[in-house]
Order: C-alpha cells, then sequence, then structure tokens
C-alpha cells in the first residue's frame, strides 16, 4: 500500500540540498501549507476528536484499572497473555499540526508483553526478560520516519551543524568517511527518503525544536512505546505474522535487491523488495496501527538509555534513564539488515553521538 502523496515520481540524486536557503525553504514551507491546507479540509473535525480520544482513553484506562483491581494479580504473570488494546476510535486517527510538523498518528492505550519468547527464531538474549507494559495514555505517532526534506527544514530554520563525517557504505563494509552525512550518505536518495547519519542529540534538538514551532509537546518515543507502535496489537515474531518471507511486501530489508549491489550483505531474504538502500517512507503496508516504516528501512532511536536487559526496566511505558547512560537504545531495524532483526522485538544500542546512514528517528506528540 502506498499513500496518494508518495505518487509522484521524483528524480534521486546521490547528494541532497533540500530546502537550505531561505527562497527554497519558502518555496517548501508553501508547498507543504498547501498540502496541510488539503488535509485538513478532509479532516475539519480533528481537535474535537482528538480531544474526545483523549477523553475516552481516560475513562477506558480507569475501567481496565477499575476491573483488574479486584483480581489476584496474577494476570500480570502470564507472559503469554493476548495484547489489551484500549481503543477510544473505531480507526487510526491522524494529526497534522502545521508544515514544519510531520504528519501523525494516534495510538491506543494497551497492555502488551515486551520482548520474545525463548522459542522465537533469532531471538537475542537483550530481548528479555519478557515483562507486561502498560501504556495507560493515547499517543500520536509520526506516520513514517523523519524525512530528509522534514530534517532539512529544522536545520535551515536553525543553522544547525551537520558533522564533518558519517559512518556510511564503501563496498561490502561501513567506514567513518570525511565529508559524508545526511545530505549526502553514499547511497541515491531524494527528499522522501529518512533523515539518516542523525545522532541522539541531533534527533532531540528536533523534537525541542518542533515543540517550539507547534506549541505541542514533541519527544521522542520510548523503547516501550516503539515495540508496542510496532507490534499493533500482535505477538507474533513480525507485525505481519511469523514468516520472514513475507517481509518484502511489509518491510525495507536485506533482500535479493540488495544483494545485486552489494554482494556481500549478511542472509538477505530470498524475495525483493525493489529497494537496495533506503525507500521513500510510505513505500511498504502500514502495520496495524496506521504506521509506516515501523520495521525495516532506518533505525530509530528512542529515549531509553541501552541496558543489556530489561531487568528493573519500566513497566508504564516511560524511558529507562538516568545513570550511566553512554549507550541509546534504537529499534526498528534497518535496510541492511536481515529478517531476524526486523522482528518487533529486536534491540540495538549505539553511542548518543553515533552517526551512520542507518539510523534516523521518529518522533512522539503528547495528547
Amino acid at each position: 500500500m502506498r499513500l496518494e502523496i508518495m505518487a509522484a515520481a521524483i528524480v534521486a540524486t546521490a547528494a541532497f540540498a533540500g530546502p537550505a536557503s531561505a527562497d527554497a525553504r519558502a518555496d517548501w514551507l508553501a508547498a507543504r501549507q498547501a498540502e496541510v491546507a488539503s488535509w485538513r479540509a478532509a479532516h475539519p473535525d480533528v481537535e474535537a476528536r482528538t480531544a474526545d480520544i483523549r477523553a475516552r482513553t481516560g475513562s477506558l484506562v480507569d475501567a481496565w484499572r477499575a476491573a483488574r483491581s479486584g483480581q489476584s494479580g496474577a494476570a500480570d504473570a502470564d507472559l503469554d497473555l493476548a495484547p489489551v488494546i484500549l481503543k477510544a476510535s473505531d480507526g487510526p486517527a491522524e494529526l497534522w499540526d502545521g508544515p514544519e510538523a510531520p504528519r501523525m498518528v494516534v495510538i491506543p492505550a494497551g497492555v502488551f508483553t515486551m520482548g520474545s519468547p525463548g522459542s522465537e527464531s533469532d531471538r537475542q538474549s537483550n530481548e528479555g526478560p519478557r515483562r507486561r507494559v502498560t501504556i495507560g495514555y493515547a499517543l500520536a505517532v509520526s506516520m513514517f520516519p523523519i524525512t530528509r526534506d522534514e530534517y532539512a527544514d529544522f536545520v535551515a530554520d536553525t543553522d544547525r551543524g551537520e558533522g564533518s563525517s558519517c559512518t556510511t557504505l564503501r563496498g561490502d563494509q561501513f567506514v567513518d568517511t570525511d565529508g559524508r552525512g545526511w545530505r549526502n550518505p553514499g547511497e541515491e536518495q531524494t527528499g522522501r527518503e529518512p533523515a539518516v547519519c542523525i545522532s541522539f542529540a541531533d534527533a532531540t534538538a528536533y523534537v525541542q525544536w518542533l515543540s517550539r514551532k507547534t506549541g505541542q509537546t514533541y519527544r521522542l518515543l520510548s523503547e516501550a512505546e516503539y515495540e508496542f507502535a510496532e507490534r499493533g496489537g500482535t505477538t507474533s515474531a513480525y507485525f505481519w505474522g511469523d514468516d520472514p518471507a513475507l517481509a518484502c511486501a511489509n518491510a525495507n530489508g536485506a533482500d535479493q535487491d540488495a544483494k545485486t549491489r552489494i554482494p556481500g550483505i549478511w542472509r538477505p531474504n530470498t524475495c525483493h523488495d525493489r529497494y537496495p538502500f533506503a525507500s521513500p517512507v510510505g513505500s511498504f503496508a502500514a502495520n496495524p496501527f496506521g504506521l509506516f516504516d515501523v520495521s525495516g528501512n532506518v533505525w530509530s532511536w528512542t529515549q531509553d538509555c541501552y541496558a543489556d536487559s530489561y531487568k528493573d526496566a519500566p513497566i508504564d511505558g516511560s524511558a529507562r534513564e538516568g545513570g550511566a547512560c553512554g549507550r541509546r537504545t534504537l529499534r526498528g531495524g534497518s535496510w541492511w539488515n536481515d529478517p531476524g532483526r526486523l522482528r518487533s522485538a529486536v534491540r540495538y544500542r549505539a553511542d548518543p553521538g553515533c552517526m551512520i546512514s542507518l539510523n534516523g528517528f521518529r518522533v512522539a506528540r503528547v495528547l
């Protein structure tokens, strides 16, 4: 499934200027404003609907907690329980706060089992111990990873530095390369691909800027929120089921198309997804919550400090922070990764200053 806004063909270029100059940025914002205006005309009741979802979510969560208070607590110990999805809307609800902002999808509150069972193929030791996590609030999540056009707008408005190098693909290896960055990560890209070569500090600065521009509270997702959003109410290894061969219809990972350009790529899937490198956002099917590219394409920074297990991790959806935090957690997998690394439970970690052409980010907005 592709969105209508993805239909226009765009000529790919190895380097990308984006809306950097004042005139180019003004043109981009004007086009974006027209797109937002058209969207708002089709969604005239978005503010009222969002307020209703927020109120109904609170009532649903209160009712669930009241019903749970009379139980013995054994339910929390049963990690194989089905997710509890507290939907306050019949279908996906969307938000779009303005031309600078990304398009957002409201995901429901719920309870799910985080991590993977020992029987799951390709399971890693850092995916446990499994635990029940309660996301007791509705949350808006960007429909796509932040794109290069969206990130370029932020850079143009803030004059943020771009760094002097990025770890990018050279042959079959990733090498720290001078002169590389989000404008020129080494692969052919357009303004509709995810922004990459983004550090944790860059992603944090972006959400702070976006909050100032819109008057709303934007932030990075917690690791628990990301897995809940990625799963979309499923309990299978992937949001589309347990068959990795179906990845090419649902996610951009290592596949036969990547193998034609990168012969040494590790464990490519047997299928073709049409993209050897990063793909334009929205090129694959949405997950059950209406989110695109939650698996594959690029890794996403989360707010959490990384730990090798979930021991003592929060169970309320909040991020694990405080203490030593030399690494941050990334979720979702990338176009470079074999199918086993696209599973919903997969975790990765990196130094907060890491800039590599596999890492990008998506954002959350507090309702």
